[in-house]
C-alpha cells in the first residue's frame, strides 16, 4: 500500500491540487473542509481517478469531537497515516489597534489549536 495523507482544507486551492496530485500517483488521501460544494466536486473528481484511495468528510476544524471521528473513520479504511497536511488557515490585516478580537480569537482557533487538534489527534 502507497503512503497515506490526511489534508485538512482539501476543497480548495493547494489541498485540492496536492490531494489530486496524491491520487494520481497512487497514495491514499483522506480529508475533511468545511466547503460542502467545493468538497462534492472534489469528491468527483478523485472518484473518476481511483474512489477507493479517498475518504472525505464535511466538517469545521474547530469541532475537535469530529477530528477524533474523522481519525477513527480514516484509520478503519486505510488501517495507517503516514503523513498530515495542515493546510487550512485565515488571517487578516490592518493595524493593530483596529483589529477585532473576535475576528483575531477565530484566527487563532483555526490556525493554531485546529492544527495541533489535527496533529494530535493522529500521533500513534
Amino acid at each position: 500500500m502507497n503512503d497515506v495523507i490526511v489534508i485538512t482544507g482539501i476543497a480548495d486551492g493547494m489541498g485540492r491540487e496536492v490531494a489530486k496530485m496524491l491520487v494520481k500517483e497512487g497514495h491514499c488521501v483522506a480529508g475533511f473542509d468545511k466547503d460542502k460544494e467545493l468538497l462534492n466536486s472534489l469528491g468527483k473528481e478523485l472518484e473518476s481517478i481511483d474512489g477507493d484511495k479517498v475518504y472525505l468528510e464535511n466538517f469545521d476544524i474547530t469541532d475537535r469531537k469530529r477530528i477524533l471521528k474523522f481519525r477513527d473513520k480514516v484509520l478503519k479504511k486505510f488501517k495507517k497515516v503516514d503523513t498530515v497536511l495542515s493546510n487550512v488557515g485565515i488571517g487578516f490585516f490592518g493595524p493593530f489597534e483596529e483589529i477585532d478580537l473576535e475576528k483575531a480569537m477565530k484566527c487563532f482557533e483555526i490556525n493554531v489549536i485546529g492544527a495541533a487538534s489535527i496533529f494530535k489527534a493522529f500521533i500513534p
